[in-house]
Formats: structure tokens, C-alpha cells, sequence
């Protein structure tokens, strides 16, 4: 017997969970003093922490980590780029909008033929390893204190972060962020919103699930946005230019079309599409 399993990953989901509340059980265990290793109640006993192990500041990265990636040189090759990726990718939970402050690398990556670390790639790295040298505390929520999730939308990625407010501050808990790939990169503002809220939603499921209220804000006006989706075609530039191309054809199967759109930006999008209706027969266009 021979199995092939080439495309496992792709038919199995992934699980930003694979130990059970793992992220929420360690977000539980920041400024104790005690590691509870087993209760005398239940027969388990308490051992006390060492004084140089008790993080009472706040959750942060691994410093190796964050080591690895400042002391790193700039990519040569799509090999590195790709582990560059992969290093920020561990630590995105600590890094606001990863997404789009990675977008550059991610763009060098799609041309896997023709690598170029160009101007744009550099300059974004510089950006990056400056802010991972000062990169945020996160902090636990509180048990039954609103939280409140920020949700941020750009041309080419979203955002967002889950915060704490104490004594008129905002403390980040988590960040989130993706890069719009495809279709999701011509969503008008009111579907990305959406969608940075179903992607928010999903990773952060143990936090939803722990009897939090949590509020939504957003970097737009939510009113404004409604009453302007259905305004999106209206008030489109009457400088941009939509190119149509269409080619018929006809058999005695039947008939069809192709249509090819060409969007101001330079990109086709292509239909095809099949008449319901059944060719006319030369006896039919005979006249008596």
C-alpha cells in the first residue's frame, strides 16, 4: 500500500491551537509569584519561583528571538527571505500591523524566479528591527473587565489588537494582522472591516470564549462607510478607464462567451459564460 501525503496540509485545518487554551493558560500565569506545580487538596504541592523568574512586568517575546532577527544581515537569496518571514511570523503576536510592515518581503517572495532585495525591502527591514528593539509588553485580561478590539484596514493588509484599559491606558494583549491576497486586496473598506473581523475572531477564539464583553472600534467610521458602500461605483474617478474585450462563440452544443475586464491598474479579469439558449439551425432562418 502506498500513501501519498503530499497534500495532507491542505485538506487538514490549521489549529492556532494545537495544545487546549495554551495562550490563555500562560496569559493566566503572568505576575504570580507562585508556579503551582500540584495542591495539597489534591495532592499537589506549591514550589516557589526563583526571584529572577517572576515576570511581573508583562508577557514578553523571547529575547533570542527578537536577537536573531536584529543581528541578522539583509536577506540574499529567497531561501533567507523566507526564513526572515517565517522568524516574524513567531513573533507577530507582539508586532502592530507585521502584515504590513512585512508586505515588501512578502512581494520579493511571489517573484521567486527573479529574487531582488530592492530599495523598499531594506528600508522596511530597517523599520522593522528598530521597532523589534523596543517591541511592547502584552498583558492578561482581567477577569470580567471590557476589553476592546481594534480592528484597522490598509489598501493591501489588516490589522488589528485586543487591549486592556487601566487607569486611563491602553494596554495591548494581542495583535493580529494579515496580508489581502487575490480578491480580498479589491474588497470594498465595509468588507475588509469584515474580514478583519472574522480573521480576529478565529485566532482569538479563547478570548471571546472566556466571558469577555468586548467592544469593537475601527480606524473608520463604521455610519460613513455603510451609507458609502453602496456610493463605491459612483464616485469612482472618471479618469480610470475599464478596458472590455469579448469573443463569442457558437456550436451545435451550444453557445458562449468570453469576457476579459482590464481594471485601471493593469490587471485582466476573466469570465466565461455559457447562453442557455440553443443555436438557431439554418432551417430556422430559412425563410418560406
Amino acid at each position: 500500500m502506498c500513501i501519498d501525503f503530499r497534500d495532507l496540509n491542505k485538506a487538514c485545518p490549521k489549529d492556532f491551537y494545537p495544545l487546549p487554551r495554551i495562550d490563555q493558560l500562560m496569559d493566566s500565569t503572568s505576575g504570580c509569584e507562585l508556579l503551582i506545580m500540584m495542591d495539597a487538596s489534591q495532592a499537589y504541592h506549591q514550589i516557589m519561583l526563583a526571584p529572577e523568574d517572576r515576570k511581573k512586568r508583562g508577557i514578553e517575546a523571547y529575547p533570542l528571538k527578537i536577537k536573531v532577527i536584529i543581528d541578522v544581515k539583509a536577506p540574499t537569496c529567497l531561501n533567507e527571505a523566507q526564513r526572515l518571514t517565517g522568524r516574524i511570523a513567531a513573533l507577530s503576536r507582539f508586532i502592530s500591523k507585521s502584515a504590513e510592515k512585512s508586505l515588501p518581503f512578502f512581494k520579493t517572495l511571489r517573484n521567486a524566479k527573479t529574487f531582488k532585495w530592492g530599495t523598499p525591502c531594506q528600508l522596511a527591514f530597517e523599520e522593522l528591527k528598530a521597532y523589534l528593539a523596543r517591541l511592547p509588553l502584552l498583558v492578561k485580561p482581567s477577569p470580567g473587565k471590557t476589553l476592546y478590539l481594534y480592528l484597522s484596514v490598509a489598501p493591501q493588509a489588516i490589522s488589528s489588537v485586543l487591549i486592556r484599559e487601566e487607569d486611563g491606558k491602553q494596554l495591548p494583549i494581542y495583535y493580529v494582522s494579515k496580508v489581502l491576497n487575490g480578491a480580498e486586496g479589491r474588497y470594498t473598506p465595509i468588507e475588509k472591516i469584515a474580514l478583519a473581523l472574522v480573521v480576529t475572531t478565529r485566532r482569538l477564539r479563547p478570548y471571546f470564549l472566556s466571558h469577555h464583553p468586548v467592544g469593537v472600534k475601527t480606524n473608520t467610521p463604521l455610519k460613513q462607510t455603510l451609507e458609502m458602500a453602496e456610493m463605491t461605483i459612483k464616485d469612482a474617478s472618471q479618469d480610470q478607464k475599464w478596458l472590455l474585450h469579448v469573443d463569442g462563440s457558437s456550436t451545435a452544443q451550444g453557445s458562449g462567451a468570453g469576457i476579459v475586464i482590464t481594471t485601471p491598474q493593469g490587471e485582466d479579469l476573466e469570465f466565461a459564460i455559457k447562453f442557455g439558449l440553443k443555436p438557431p439551425t439554418m432551417k430556422q432562418n430559412m425563410k418560406p
